[in-house]
């Protein structure tokens, strides 16, 4: 009987170290894989919003966000490669396209911190007009694009890009109140599809 006991006893302990060695791998996994964005995370996704008058870019691995100007004075350029002073001109000729003002401020505030202090202006977007309007109806084709994913993601993955993008532009972070609005109904729209 004792050696009953003592065998049961040791075939126990081998179970409970081999549980143990494989959580530990499991565990060294995940947050490996946390590091790299997630499981299924594919380096180097985009996600895109436009805009009557840009085309605004946000990159999942770094944060970074750049806007394509489609339509007046400065079309074809990117604001990464205009002066400040040329962005503010810009900006001022948007006046009637309040989401395009909160992109190219979403822009400002995250590349040019301190910008509103040296440059006052009459069409801020810190209002309630940061959050797109709830009539303004957003297509499946949009939210894909905002998220970075494609048609038929499902639903896991909707919540890992949504959960992806918000810590990159998260307001209370230092992003901008307008593009988490976009996000935020994106990964509503698509989770109701």
């Amino acid at each position: 009987m004792i050696t009953g006991v003592v065998a049961f006893g040791w075939r126990l302990f081998n179970i409970l170290s081999m549980f143990h060695r494989i959580r530990s791998i499991l565990f060294n996994a995940v947050n490996f894989s946390n590091s790299r964005g997630g499981f299924g995370a594919t380096p180097g996704k985009k996600s895109n919003v436009e805009t009557g008058f840009l085309k605004m870019t946000l990159d999942h691995d770094t944060g970074d966000i750049d806007g394509l100007i489609l339509n007046g004075e400065y079309s074809g350029f990117n604001l990464s490669s205009m002066k400040l002073m040329d962005i503010i001109k810009f900006r001022s000729t948007i006046a009637g396209d309040q989401d395009s003002i909160s992109l190219v401020d979403a822009y400002l505030d995250k590349v040019h911190s301190g910008w509103r202090d040296e440059y006052s202006t009459d069409n801020s977007s810190d209002s309630y007009n940061d959050y797109p309007n709830k009539n303004n109806i957003m297509s499946e084709k949009e939210a894909l694009n905002i998220l970075g994913l494609e048609k038929g993601a499902g639903k896991n993955e909707i919540k890992r890009a949504y959960k992806t993008l918000m810590s990159k532009v998260h307001p209370d972070l230092g992003g901008s109140s307008y593009l988490a609005s976009k996000i935020n109904q994106a990964k509503d729209l698509l989770l109701k599809l």
